[in-house]
């Protein structure tokens, strides 16, 4: 048995950390005391020496002079990484005003194989319910079973021995319990997506400025923006984590859309696309993947995306992944591949997604506008795969309030390979509230001028059909 001093008042708490820089677990109170320690950082198995994991507790029950009582304590989700001794049960911090000096010894437990210890305290004078204790877990360290849970500690004072070796809830005269450590991924990786619409005004080839994910130019789009924030938390040792703990050199954002219509990818300075911070590089050839080195810089800005103004731009969904180079001993892992932007067409889209150029038939769509302007119809053709179309119209004019008849053979005259379907699309610079289109296709007499509808039925609107 060997003596020990501890402050006699339920100020001990404060003394234990007063002029130091960390700051105690009160298993006693209804403070969430507990720290998240990275995932990336710390592994099952691994211990905890962090100096906040100290630990102070009130009595909870008053103890007469020379009495003994069973002070236990038990931790969930972890073991003691080395073995506790009865000066463990001090925090090692000079008492301050009153103070108390019990006999104690380890009776149970407390090996490096336990996640249990039991104390045997004897009082030299009347201990008050409020006094406190301190148990140096920092010291002791805790070797974590699993970071997929939380690790609690918990006090529980009784009566006799047998009572502390059984963990009697029902007979225990004191308790306390604690969540003192949890876990969680350090490096937290937000995406924004953001839409952007191409002008059918402009055929396409630019962007529409208005709207609050729209960029101050034309001819850029803010897809969406990333930042790679660094969450509070710590180390084993209980260092706060930085970006430089978890990522290297060779980490880059790597972003996938239809990128076909040439110009660049980039990272801006947070400036709604403004300024390029980080140009993207594509592979020779490539056209949909764009990569932008980052290192280990934190990251924050908007991924833009900025055309020459020469070919249309396709309607598409750009996606990015955080392709991370990790630091050191880290596991920080790649981000799993996130929606970073949509691109978007405005003026009306139509589709007939089966239509024919057989020689025995009138194939034809037929559009209406109630627009009050004339408006510029683009129109292409959809085949299957392996099949082209022999160059045919592709432009025309809706006059504002009118119908316009194209007959199919007009955009593609011919098929490869004597295939006659195909599918039509049209686009339409008009409000798509003011066009609407039907297919239709006929058996045509070409001696007697008879016809006869064999199909008909509306345009497709893509996306809401």
């Amino acid at each position: 048995m060997k003596k020990f001093v501890f402050k006699a008042t339920a100020l001990a708490i404060g003394a234990l950390v007063g002029g130091s820089a960390f700051a105690a677990i009160t298993l006693s109170d209804t403070t969430a005391d507990a720290r998240t320690y990275a995932t990336e950082l710390v592994a099952s198995g691994d211990n905890l020496s962090d100096a906040n994991l100290a630990t102070t507790s009130k009595l909870g029950f008053g103890v007469s002079a020379a009495a003994t009582r069973y002070v236990r304590f038990d931790l969930t989700n972890a073991k003691w990484n080395t073995a506790v001794t009865p000066a463990r049960l001090d925090a090692g911090v000079a008492a301050a005003g009153t103070s108390y000096t019990p006999d104690v010894a380890v009776v149970a437990g407390g090996t490096t194989a336990d996640s249990y210890v039991i104390f045997q305290v004897t009082a030299d004078v009347n201990y008050d319910q409020g006094d406190a204790l301190s148990l140096a877990l920092n010291t002791i360290g805790v070797k974590v079973t699993s970071t997929a849970s939380p690790v609690a500690l918990t006090y529980a004072m009784f009566e006799t021995a047998g009572q502390a070796v059984a963990n009697d809830a029902n007979v225990k005269l004191a308790g306390y319990s604690e969540t003192i450590a949890k876990f969680g991924k350090a490096l937290s990786f937000v995406v924004t997506p953001g839409t952007q619409v191409a002008s059918v005004e402009k055929a396409f080839k630019e962007f529409t400025t208005t709207g609050t994910n729209s960029a101050p130019l034309a001819k850029t789009a803010k897809l969406g923006k990333v930042d790679n924030t660094v969450g509070t938390a710590f180390t084993a040792a209980g260092v706060a984590v930085a970006n430089a703990d978890l990522i290297a050199a060779g980490t880059k954002l790597v972003v996938t859309g239809d990128f076909g219509a040439k110009g660049s990818v980039f990272l801006d300075g947070d400036d709604n696309c403004a300024t390029s911070a980080t140009a993207a590089t594509f592979a020779t050839g490539n056209t949909t993947t764009a990569s932008i080195t980052t290192g280990a810089a934190a990251v924050l800005g908007n991924v833009c995306y900025t055309v020459t103004g020469d070919t249309a731009v396709p309607e598409q969904v750009a996606s990015v992944v955080y392709d991370v180079t990790a630091a050191g001993a880290s596991t920080t892992a790649d981000t799993a591949s996130t929606t970073l932007g949509t691109i978007l067409h405005d003026g009306t889209t139509l589709q007939a997604p089966f239509a024919t150029i057989h020689p025995d038939y009138l194939s034809r769509v037929v559009l209406t506008s109630t627009y009050g302007v004339d408006a510029a119809v683009s129109a292409s053709v959809i085949t299957e795969d392996g099949i082209s179309c022999a160059a045919g119209t592709t432009s025309f004019t809706l006059k504002a309030g009118k119908q316009l008849f194209i007959n199919t053979k007009d955009i593609c005259p011919s098929l490869s390979t004597g295939v006659t379907r195909l599918a039509v699309k049209l686009d339409v610079v008009a409000p798509s509230s003011s066009i609407s289109g039907v297919y239709n296709v006929m058996n045509y007499n070409q001696t007697t001028g008879a016809t006869d509808s064999l199909i008909s039925y509306p345009l497709l609107r893509p996306g809401t059909n």
